[in-house]
This record gives C-alpha cells, structure tokens and sequence, in this order.
C-alpha cells in the first residue's frame, strides 16, 4: 500500500479466503462432506495464486529464453482469468453437495476456455527443448484440465475427489518443483540449464497427474491402480 503497489492488493483477499476455509474446516468437522468441499475450496484459492504469480512469470520466462515478443493479455482478461478461478474455487467450497447446478458446469467451462485460451497466448508448444519452461506450461495446462473435468463429472463426490488431483499434483506440484528448481538454479549463479533426470521427474509428475486423475474415471475398478501408479 505504501508503495503503491496496487497489482499485489490481489493476494491479501485470496489469502484471507484460504484462511476462513480452512477455519470453516476445523469448524466443520463433524461434517465430512462439508469438511471435504472446504478442504477443495481451499485447493482451487491455491490455484489463485498460481494464476496470479503464473500469468506474470510464465509469458516472462518463456519470451526471455526463446526471445519471443509475447504480448502481454488486457489487464481486464487477465482479471477475468483470476477471477474466475475463485469464483469456481468458492462455488465448489460453498454449494450443497449432490445438488446440480448448471450454473456452476458453464461457470466452469467458460474458466476452463479463458485459461486455455491464455495458455495458447503464451506459445508453450515452442518451449519443447527447455525443460524449465515446459514444466510450467504444463502445470499452468493442469487448471483448464481440472476445469473441464468438473464441468464433464456434474455432482459425482467420487469423480470430484479425482479431478481435484489435476490441481493438487499437476498444477500446485508441478509448479512448486518448477519454480524451485529454476530460483535454486537462478539465484545461485548457475546456467538454467536442469539435468536429464530432472527433466524426468517434471514428466512423471505430470504423468502422476494424469493418471490419479482419469483412470479412476475410465472405470472405478482402476481406482487402487491409480493410487499405486500415481505413487510409484
């Protein structure tokens, strides 16, 4: 505030939204159901925050290695991207369970379309030899995917607790180790080059992703298989 930094006034009302759900969750822990929409709530306010800081370091990154003039979106679209998310995060934490709301399937395909179309405004298909670029690529790719899953699963609590897993590996995982690994690399003096077996792990933990996430909805015989492949 003193410095007038106005685009970071965006963090203190997600983070207080992530600290009354998770009250809300210790409040509410007579009440698993509630306790487990809360608990997703909060996922997607982390999902916020990763829209927020992503939207300015991942075209920032990408533009600098490859040496692309990557426009940056209208103030409003990127706006529109971060809102949108939170929306979708306090729908999901706040309406009753097993009641569909199709309200809340077109508020999700509608997130899911800005996303990936932001996504696409960063050219991340040209980032295929940089390790370190790809891998936010794909974590950011996580949160439409996640979009449109919840849009696909209507009310199922089954289906819902799969696709959260796009969020909770691919997306909050799969930046958490991308940003370590380039800040680690970055801020030490060392080229931002990662080694082979690095890059290895970005895929798996993606593949992780993928595969908690959707094997269960192929068929829910394959739910303890997703468990096991996604963890080994």
């Amino acid at each position: 505030w003193a410095v007038r930094q106005w685009r970071n006034m965006l963090f203190p009302p997600v983070l207080l939204a992530l600290a009354l759900l998770n009250s809300a969750s210790y409040w509410s822990a007579d009440d698993p159901v509630l306790t487990t929409r809360l608990h997703y709530g909060a996922v997607w306010m982390v999902a916020v925050l990763i829209v927020i800081v992503g939207g300015r370091v991942i075209p920032l990154f990408t533009g600098n290695r490859l040496g692309l003039k990557i426009t940056p979106a209208p103030a409003w679209f990127d706006y529109l991207a971060i809102a949108s998310t939170a929306l979708v995060g306090l729908a999901m934490a706040l309406w009753p369970a097993h009641q569909p709301d199709p309200g809340l399937a077109l508020l999700c395909l509608a997130a899911a379309v800005i996303h990936s179309v932001r996504l696409a405004h960063w050219q991340g298909w040209k980032t295929l030899g940089v390790p370190l670029l790809w891998s936010m690529h794909l974590s950011y790719l996580c949160i439409p995917l996640a979009m449109f899953g919840r849009t696909l699963i209507g009310v199922d609590p089954a289906a819902s607790k799969n696709v959260i897993h796009l969020l909770a590996i691919g997306s909050i995982g799969g930046m958490i180790l991308a940003m370590m690994s380039r800040v680690s690399l970055g801020h030490t003096g060392r080229p931002l080059e990662v080694p082979a077996y690095l890059s290895v792990a970005f895929g798996l933990l993606f593949a992780a992703a993928i595969l908690r996430a959707f094997l269960p909805l192929l068929d829910i015989a394959l739910t303890l298989w997703a468990w096991r492949l996604s963890a080994v």
